[in-house]
């Protein structure tokens, strides 16, 4: 794995890159507008309601409100019992066949929120990611100390979950060596703590590396945690323990996504912006040189809905029902049929249907359409494609099996 200069430091103390998730629920993203297609009464639609992308493995929330997951499987966050990697053929979450409303997938670890609100967590536990008072991995899902109700989205970094409560309230637990948590009481939780100043008001949360932000009801923006390469955007590299507010941009954000040392949002209007590290052409610029605050993405077509920032450096995003991602491509995660860096936007090629969904993982990505149909590209070494086989390298869009009818 290639890892950016700015989290050389972090991962001597063992980490590994990861980074945002977006949540995914039957009833779509939440803050992203779905674009549906026109299908005619002779297209079946597909099992899919939504999917994500974590550490070289993936999940799928199923229409009828089951969880499967594929790829990576070392800590067990393939959720079937066992350690067995990799899993290149999707497989049922054990306890989660339905029931469920949104899957993510983080660093290591994933979490599902049920349709009862409350969440469940499995994988790596390294740093208490999990929430249930342990450093212990887990195989199987396991309940978030008292989150058994009332948690309306989730998302994961690379060691640390945070969620939002149906309350409006954001609570962190996991890994806070660089604030992430939000909280400077503590160095470390295995359960959940509450970000200092956001008890009430949060739409959602987009847990990043080792970085977090909040998305208000309002539409205004906050970050905290790590801030070496500019990425909670306030126009200063200061660590925050606490909430600040993003530079520039107002209250008319729609969406946040937070990367491992970057983060992208989405505003009302249809415009994209990015800011921090930029060493592969992840924000999208035509350079790669760092922003300190939101910048502009050049090149993208009017109407962006939602951007995906990944867990290394390669970013995509939703323009007019088409996915368009660029930065780093060495595995062909880009899928532009190349595996050429790209610090401008380019279009997913051969992708099929409308997009309605896209998110990063580390060297893959994966998409849905409108008519429910998984498709990942990139790296497929560990299995993360989820088309039943390891194999290289796949620069197009190739469909996710065994998902169900």
């Amino acid at each position: 794995m290639r890892l950016r200069t700015s989290l050389a430091g972090r991962l001597a103390r063992g980490a590994v890159v990861a980074g945002i998730t977006a949540v995914a629920t039957v009833g779509g993203l939440v803050g992203v507008t779905s674009v549906s297609a026109s299908p005619s009464s002779s297209v079946v639609a597909g099992p899919a309601a939504a999917v994500s992308s974590g550490s070289s493995f993936g999940c799928a929330l199923t229409r009828v409100g089951g969880v499967k997951c594929w790829g990576l499987n070392l800590f067990g966050q393939v959720g079937n019992d066992t350690t067995v990697s990799p899993q290149p053929t999707p497989v049922d979450v054990v306890g989660l066949t339905s029931g469920v409303t949104a899957v993510v997938a983080g660093g290591f670890h994933a979490c599902a929120v049920t349709s009862g609100g409350g969440l469940k967590c499995w994988g790596m536990n390294s740093s208490g990611q999990l929430g249930d008072g342990t450093t212990t991995s887990r195989q199987v899902p396991v309940a978030v100390g008292g989150l058994t109700s009332g948690v309306r989205t989730v998302s994961l970094g690379l060691n640390h979950t945070c969620a939002v409560t149906t309350a409006g309230g954001v609570k962190c637990w996991g890994a806070n060596l660089d604030g992430q948590l939000g909280n400077p009481a503590t160095l470390f939780s295995t359960s959940p703590v509450p970000v200092v100043g956001l008890s009430t008001g949060v739409a959602s949360v987009a847990a990043g590396g080792f970085h977090t932000c909040a998305l208000s009801r309002a539409g205004a923006l906050r970050c905290w945690g790590s801030n070496f390469s500019g990425e909670i955007g306030d126009g200063t590299t200061t660590i925050r323990a606490t909430p600040v507010a993003v530079s520039g941009l107002g209250s008319q954000v729609a969406t946040v996504s937070a990367g491992g040392s970057y983060t992208c949002a989405s505003k009302m209007a249809g415009e994209a912006l990015c800011w921090g590290s930029n060493s592969s052409g992840e924000l999208g610029l035509g350079d790669q040189r760092s922003r300190l605050t939101p910048t502009p993405l050049a090149g993208l077509p009017t109407g962006v809905t939602s951007v995906s920032a990944g867990h290394d450096a390669t970013t995509c995003a939703i323009a007019a029902g088409e996915a368009w991602c660029w930065g780093d491509n060495q595995s062909g995660q880009v899928g532009d049929t190349t595996t050429t860096e790209r610090d401008l936007p380019v279009r997913v090629v051969r992708f099929p249907g409308v997009a309605v969904q896209v998110v990063v993982g580390t060297f893959q990505t994966c998409a849905l359409n409108g008519m429910n149909r998984a498709f990942c590209w990139g790296g497929n070494s560990s299995g993360q494609l989820g088309i039943g086989k390891i194999s290289g390298f796949r620069h197009v869009p190739a469909a996710v099996t065994a998902l169900g009818s």
